[in-house]
């Protein structure tokens, strides 16, 4: 059901897609890969009802897994598409990337884009440099 509902969203049929992926979920409430998905989902649709959902999702899995680098990504943007303090979303890129053996280009490229519009920009061009390097 899961894997269904993906690839229908990624084939663009958004709604219907997402639908089953909810209903997975539904089905499974502690299925990581799942509510990580979803949540990164709902993050790129943006509007705010879908931002909260996918918060409460990455809550779930951040309870079973405090370094889950994917949600930890995620739950960042969120922040910051909510806007909610750069500080606060700056502190969910900083755990991700502190995971031992975390080379997450995600992680990194997202806290040096932060870091630059916090005018950090040492450290935005040091972090966007060691994306180069995992990708």
């Amino acid at each position: 059901m899961f894997r269904f509902g993906w690839a229908r969203y990624r084939d663009g049929v958004k709604q219907e897609g997402l639908a089953s992926m909810r209903g997975a979920i539904k089905i499974d409430q502690t299925n990581i890969s799942y509510l990580t998905k979803t949540s990164e989902v709902l993050m790129r649709e943006g509007d705010q009802a879908n931002l909260k959902e996918a918060k409460g999702l990455l809550d779930v899995v951040l309870k079973q897994d405090s370094e889950n680098i994917d949600a930890l990504v995620c739950y960042g943007r969120i922040v910051e598409k909510t806007g909610e303090s750069l500080e606060n979303a700056k502190k969910y890129y900083e755990r991700a990337i502190a995971v031992p053996d975390a080379n997450h280009v995600n992680a990194h490229f997202y806290l040096g884009v932060l870091c630059e519009k916090l005018k950090d920009f040492e450290r935005a061009i040091k972090l966007l440099k060691q994306t180069l390097v995992f990708d």
